[in-house]
């Protein structure tokens, strides 16, 4: 049954893996309806596959196209101008017919396409990764034009997805075709298997080439023969497994046989005795008679080395003796490709920063230049828990519990912890292991580095000090402005208390009464630029308590602007107070005309002399908004931002000025 692939996963190795497990033909229908649901165009979606002669494209997938139409161009020739596919397959690139009908490539071929309403066609090859043309994958319109930046992304990712499927496919019939030839010969697909099951296990090139060539002596019936790997940069071969030949002799055949093989690929001498060739010699030492070399080559053909067979007796290998020296030659390019691969990552982690190592069942079995520098501990130190011997003590027990729990569940691993250099001295380090999975899905190995972090571990260190610092500056300075606020508080009130006494006494002259009067004002004022000092205190230690009851809007209206009046009046400001009637909260009274004074004195102080000031109440939904407007200066739009912090000011020279 085939698996369904969206856009989102087409690119990634666990949705090529998905696509593998149907039938060729439903899983390139599934691509092609992929593509169509996704297409915002209504575009028709149609997969066609070389032929092996090279020059017939196919019918292979096309769900939503007229079944006659995906019939007629079955078989067609790839050509410089046969349409959009089979110019796309001719020319190794990707065709776009935006009209089909006026499209010279399409000459022959247009009245077919627009009897079936399709005019426009995009055509792009499918490539193996080998670089060899596989088939075609058109996208068909309804409509001229030319295909939207979404509809060639999802044009490109098919024909890549739809190149990997149609190659492991391939693969999987050339190798069912090999097994079922192989099955004639039960003694030789055993040796095969048990093979195939040893390299598996090993992990070294020598061994495994070793084996894959005790494997071929055996099909070929004999004990002679050696392994020699390519070197492209120097052009030179190194015996890398021999069995049976003794070293000079060794060295002349594989310079004879790496020159044959490089210039005719495999070697077939059926008597060395009748052939002229300089083997006659060699032959006569060792004592072989025939000779089979067969190339190791890489999929691309790219030579890698040779695999070659020396017999006591004359004679032609058989097909099958042929077919399994080609499988042995593929495994051990396989193997020999694995290495140069496993040596290239291992040059890429000794050039990074962080340190990396492996874990497997083992315990730690591989780790780069830079853990070894760091640490001084060998591979064989490190193994059977020799590194946790590197873990500081007093961390030791957290990180091998948290390790411990990430093997089990099999999960990523992540943990920061100081690590012990060779000098003895400890620098913390960020360490991260993912676990690696065979094909069952079961963790082989945990593959990790760990990254030093001390200079940013010492910063946030010095960063938490500083912040504490900061934290207790802080609360010592509302310790402070507390106790200010409390000591400048007390000699206010006696003094509030003799001018409001002597404000309202029968003796005082009316002319010194308001006088009498702008000092309890000026004395309220005070009081009230102190309770803000208490209140920020409050705020800060979070002791600020709120005694809630209904409060008339217009009343507390009405109090700030009495404790504004002083200022609004020496600067002669025209106030305008539009109450929406005797409207009620619930607040706190004092923090309310609190709120008022505090915005209306700011209007008043930052408003020119003889300018204006409105202020308006009105009912919306349960809430009641007061708003007010000035002819002053205003705020920009960066305070705003800025307005509720404690003590802050827009511009202190703005400030000054007013």
């Amino acid at each position: 049954m085939a698996t369904l692939v969206t856009r989102s996963e087409l690119q990634s190795p666990p949705a090529e893996l998905a696509v593998e497990r149907g039938p060729l033909r439903s899983i390139l229908e599934t691509l092609v309806r992929t593509v169509e649901s996704q297409s915002t165009t209504g575009l028709l979606g149609s997969i066609l596959l070389l032929d092996q002669d090279g020059v017939h494209l196919r019918h292979a997938a096309a769900p939503s196209l007229p079944a006659a139409y995906s019939q007629l161009i079955d078989g067609v020739a790839i050509g410089p101008a046969a349409g959009s596919c089979g110019t796309a397959a001719y020319t190794r690139e990707t065709v776009l017919s935006e009209d089909i009908e006026h499209d010279p490539r399409w000459a022959g071929w247009a009245e077919i396409a627009l009897t079936h309403d399709l005019r426009a066609c995009w055509s792009t090859p499918i490539v193996s990764r080998h670089g060899h043309v596989l088939g075609t994958f058109a996208a068909y319109n309804r409509a001229i034009g030319a295909p939207t930046d979404h509809e060639q992304e999802l044009i490109r990712l098919v024909a890549t997805t739809a190149a990997l499927v149609i190659e492991r496919d391939w693969e999987a019939r050339e190798r069912a075709v090999a097994e079922t030839a192989l099955e004639r010969q039960v003694a030789a697909l055993t040796d095969l298997h048990t093979l195939v099951s040893r390299l598996a296990q090993m992990h070294e090139l020598q061994p495994k080439l070793l084996a894959i060539l005790t494997v071929a002596a055996q099909v070929h019936d004999t004990d002679l023969g050696f392994v020699a790997v390519h070197d492209a940069v120097t052009g030179t071969h190194d015996v890398r497994a021999s069995l049976q030949l003794p070293s000079p002799s060794l060295e002349a055949l594989c310079d004879i046989t790496t020159h044959d093989v490089a210039s005719v690929r495999r070697i077939v001498i059926a008597d060395t005795e009748t052939d002229s060739s300089v083997y006659r010699m060699i032959a006569r030492e060792v004592g072989f008679r025939a000779v089979h070399s067969t190339p190791i080559m890489t999929r691309s053909g790219a030579l890698l080395g040779v695999l070659a067979l020396q017999a006591r007796k004359p004679g032609v290998p058989t097909p099958l003796q042929i077919q399994l020296s080609d499988m042995c030659a593929r495994h051990a390019a396989d193997a020999i490709e694995a290495e140069r691969d496993r040596a290239q990552l291992r040059e890429l982690a000794d050039n990074m920063s962080q340190l990396a190592w492996i874990y497997d069942q083992r315990g730690l079995t591989w780790f780069n230049k830079q853990w070894h520098e760091y640490t001084g501990m060998t591979v064989e130190e490190a193994t059977d828990g020799g590194w946790v011997a590197l873990l500081h003590p007093d961390h030791i027990t957290r990180v091998l519990a948290n390790w411990h729990v990430a093997r089990r569940d099999g999960a990523v691993w992540e943990d920061t912890f100081p690590m012990r250099a060779r000098d003895g001295t400890y620098r913390w380090f960020l360490s991260r292991a993912l676990p690696i999975r065979d094909a069952t899905g079961r963790v082989v190995r945990w593959f990790g580095t760990s990254t030093d972090i001390t200079v940013a571990q010492q910063s946030a260190l010095a960063l938490a000090d500083a912040r504490d610092q900061a934290e207790a500056a802080n609360q010592a300075k509302d310790r402070f402005l507390a106790s200010l606020s409390h000591e400048l508080r007390l000699p206010l009130s006696p003094i509030l208390m003799c001018a409001t006494a002597l404000e309202i006494a029968p003796e005082i002259p009316e002319s010194l009464r308001g006088r009498v009067a702008t000092i309890r004002r000026n004395v309220e004022l005070e009081t009230k630029l102190i309770d803000d000092l208490l209140d920020v205190s409050r705020i800060r230690a979070g002791t600020l308590s709120l005694d809630l009851h209904p409060v008339g809007i217009a009343t507390a209206i009405a109090e700030a602007v009495e404790l504004c009046r002083p200022l609004i009046e020496a600067k002669a400001l025209a106030l305008t107070v539009e109450p929406n009637g005797e409207s009620v909260v619930r607040a706190d009274s004092p923090r309310l005309r609190q709120i008022l004074w505090n915005v209306l004195k700011n209007a008043a102080k930052f408003t020119p002399r003889g300018g204006s000031i409105t202020i308006r109440s009105r009912v919306t939904d349960d809430r009641v908004v007061v708003t007010m407007t000035d002819s002053g200066i205003g705020i920009t739009r960066d305070a705003l931002a800025h307005v509720f912090d404690a003590f802050e000011q827009a511009d202190p020279h703005i400030t000054q000025q007013f």
